[in-house]
């Protein structure tokens, strides 16, 4: 792999702009006015932005899958040092919490990185990697899952992520 103009290429000519080129700000803040193949969008559903470092240690399928495990829908882009992606399916990311049965604490975490319509948390990404969720507030070894979850009714988009509870059981 060689580095050209803060871009790599690759082995088979393809050319990868650096991981920090990739920001949420990037995909913009409106929703597209449809999915891939122009299946129309309903406004409601969120944007999940997700970057991730894959650092020279570490195996791209597997970071690549750590990232699908939780947003199996998401469109991937590979990027030099990492990965972007972007999805607005929430379902496997929620099934995923209810199961772990830790929707206090995910509420906790998305009310806590929240500022306007946005909220941004990180998960743990060797943990992602088996299907599972646990939450990072400060830096791990191999980085973390940058997630960025935006919507203009973001407080209902965390009500049905995370519901509040009684008991640890919804009421």
């Amino acid at each position: 792999m060689r580095v050209t103009l803060g871009h790599s290429e690759s082995n088979n000519g393809s050319v990868k702009p650096p991981l920090s080129e990739a920001h949420p700000s990037r995909v913009g803040t409106r929703h597209p006015e449809t999915l891939k193949g122009g299946i129309p969008l309903p406004r409601s559903m969120p944007l999940i932005t997700v970057r991730v470092n894959c650092f020279p240690t570490e195996d791209p399928e597997k970071v690549r899958r750590a990232i699908l495990n939780i947003f199996p829908e998401s469109e991937i882009e590979e990027l030099e040092g990492g990965f972007f992606a972007k999805s607005h399916s929430i379902d496997r990311f929620k099934e995923v919490l209810r199961g772990l049965q830790i929707l206090d604490t995910a509420r906790s975490m998305l009310r806590k990185g929240k500022e306007g319509n946005r909220t941004s948390i990180s998960l743990n990404k060797q943990v992602a990697f088996m299907g599972k969720v646990s939450f990072v507030e400060e830096s791990v070894p191999l980085g973390a899952i940058d997630l960025v979850i935006e919507d203009d009714e973001l407080d209902k988009v965390i009500d049905d992520i995370a519901p509040k509870t009684v008991d640890g059981e919804i009421p």
